[in-house]
């Protein structure tokens, strides 16, 4: 978690702003734009491995260049192969929910020793959300937007938050104190996000069913 809160620290007021409107979008808008959001998605990851392959390489701006390579190749694979895209951001959604919802329990029940163990929830919420994009594709590409629109939000205001001076240190000890605050801070607006992207696309296609059987 100190991981998580030293890169908040080293966000920018912009950026964290950025993120914050970004954010918006993965929450209310995600299923109408799921393709672009995607793609995107599917643009960071390439960085994101390729510039950790090129570091590796000990060579020169290699981390850049294989990187930016990664990026484009991950993103132009994604567009066309949309539903195998979101299969792999929903197995990695799962994983991280898997993960995170194991710890906090084997905690809340007192059992320390099953928190090591948390990669074995990991791996059902990978498979579990990867299975689920081949039978409710729709509902599975609104919870991975959602939840990654509310972990941009949380983090964007945290980061926020951190650069008040007053509110800082007071955020942090109950964050340290509270070990099951920060996920209720992201679910509570992914879960949001999700019934309001999901009413929002029922009516759509209420809307659509009427004016089929008025055509018809």
């Amino acid at each position: 978690m100190q991981s998580y809160f030293d890169f908040l620290y080293g966000l920018s007021p912009i950026t964290a702003v950025g993120m914050v409107a970004v954010s918006c979008i993965f929450l209310t808008q995600g299923w109408k734009w799921y393709k672009i959001l995607i793609t995107v998605d599917a643009l960071i990851l390439g960085i994101s491995l390729g510039a950790d392959l090129g570091a590796r390489l000990e060579r020169p701006y290699m981390d850049v260049f294989v990187g930016i390579g990664g990026g484009l190749v991950f993103a132009a694979l994604a567009w066309p192969l949309m539903k195998g895209a979101v299969c792999i951001m929903g197995a990695i959604t799962g994983a991280a929910i898997g993960y995170v919802l194991w710890r906090y329990a084997a905690h809340a029940c007192g059992y320390l020793t099953l928190a090591e163990r948390a990669w074995a929830g990991g791996v059902i919420g990978m498979v579990t959300m990867g299975l689920l994009t081949f039978i409710i594709f729709r509902t599975t590409v609104i919870i991975v937007l959602a939840l990654q629109g509310a972990a941009l939000l949380v983090s964007g205001v945290c980061a926020l938050m951190f650069r008040v001076e007053g509110l800082q240190m007071p955020l942090l000890d109950r964050m340290h104190e509270n070990i099951f605050l920060l996920p209720l801070m992201v679910l509570v607006p992914g879960l949001l996000g999700i019934i309001f992207q999901e009413n929002q696309f029922l009516q759509v296609c209420a809307k659509k069913r009427k004016a089929a059987m008025k055509g018809g």
